[in-house]
C-alpha cells in the first residue's frame, strides 16, 4: 500500500526509520544541520583533531558523537601552499540486510584548490547505499593545520523564541488630540500598535501639513500605513501614516473620550 498511518496501533511492527527520518525533514528542512550550538572541534597537535561530543540531524537522520573522538590528520603541505581536508560522516547501507551504519572519516583534499567535496553526496531520503556529509574541514597552512566546524546551526525552538523576544524593539511618541504617548512595537519589519487613549481635543480632516506630530523614524511605512480608530461612543475615524511618518486625520475626534487605536504596517 502506498498510504502509511504512521501514528497508529496495528499490532505489528510498522513504524521505521525512514518514516521517522521524513518526518525530521519535514519539520525541521530536509538540509544538513549541526543541533549542538556553540559545537567547536580542536586541535590536541598538529597531527591530532579532537572532536567533542554533538548532534546533527542529516537529511532528517538523527547523528550523535556520544563520547570525544580523537583522530589523525595526517601531515601538511610544503611552506606556501595550503589544502583542505574534509571531516566527514560516513553513511553505508548495506543492500541485502538493510542495516545502516556511519562512521567519521577524514577525506584528504587538493593542495592549492580550496575546499572540495565528498565522492558521494546524495541525501538519505533517497535511499542511497553510501553517501558522505562534511561537518567540519581542517585547513593546512603549510605545516600549519586549523581547524572549524562547517555545518548549519539549526538553534533549538527555546533559542528561537529567545531571539524573537530580543528582536521585538519598541517606541513611544504623542499622536494627534490623544492625552498619552502611544506606543509602536516593532519585530523585524512588522509595526503594530494596539492601545487606549484618552482624547484632549475635537478635531476633523487634519491633512499632513496640520499636524506637529510625526512617527519616529525605523517605524514610518514604507509606503502608508493607517491607524484605525473608535471612541467609546461608538464614533470612528482613522490616521493615515506616510513614509515621511507625517499624520492626516481622517473623520472626526471628539474631545474628552477613550479611544481605542490600532494599526499595522511594513516599514521600509
Amino acid at each position: 500500500m502506498s498510504t502509511h498511518l504512521v501514528t497508529a496501533r496495528q499490532n505489528v511492527a510498522h513504524v521505521t526509520s525512514d518514516d521517522e527520518a521524513h518526518l525530521n525533514a519535514q519539520i525541521m528542512g530536509d538540509g544538513q544541520y549541526l543541533l549542538t550550538e556553540n559545537w567547536t572541534p580542536s586541535l590536541l597537535s598538529a597531527s591530532t583533531v579532537s572532536l567533542p561530543v554533538g548532534d546533527w540531524m542529516w537529511n532528517g537522520h538523527y547523528m550523535r558523537i556520544t563520547a570525544q573522538e580523537q583522530m589523525s590528520i595526517g601531515n601538511g603541505v610544503q611552506s606556501g601552499s595550503t589544502r583542505d581536508d574534509l571531516i566527514c560522516f560516513h553513511y553505508a547501507r548495506d543492500t541485502r540486510t538493510g542495516v545502516e551504519n556511519a562512521n567519521i572519516v577524514i577525506i584528504r583534499g587538493q593542495i592549492n584548490r580550496g575546499v572540495g567535496v565528498p565522492p558521494i553526496t546524495t541525501s538519505l531520503l533517497n535511499s542511497p547505499t553510501e553517501s558522505y556529509m562534511v561537518f567540519a574541514v581542517i585547513h593546512w597552512s603549510g605545516l600549519t593545520p586549523s581547524v572549524k566546524s562547517t555545518a548549519e546551526v539549526l538553534p533549538s525552538l527555546r533559542n528561537l523564541n529567545s531571539r524573537l523576544d530580543a528582536a521585538a524593539q519598541t517606541t513611544s511618541t504623542r499622536l494627534p488630540y490623544m492625552d498619552r504617548n502611544v506606543t509602536f512595537y516593532k519585530i523585524g519589519k512588522i509595526v503594530t500598535v494596539s492601545q487606549q487613549v484618552l482624547t484632549t481635543s475635537t478635531g476633523s480632516n487634519a491633512h499632513f501639513t496640520a499636524s506637529s506630530e510625526r512617527v519616529p523614524d525605523g517605524y514610518r511605512p514604507a509606503s502608508q500605513g493607517v491607524l484605525l480608530m473608535s471612541d467609546n461612543t461608538g464614533v470612528s475615524a482613522s490616521m493615515m501614516v506616510n513614509s515621511l511618518g507625517q499624520i492626516e486625520v481622517n473623520g472626526t475626534i471628539n474631545g474628552s473620550r477613550y479611544l481605542q487605536v490600532f494599526g499595522s504596517w511594513i516599514t521600509a
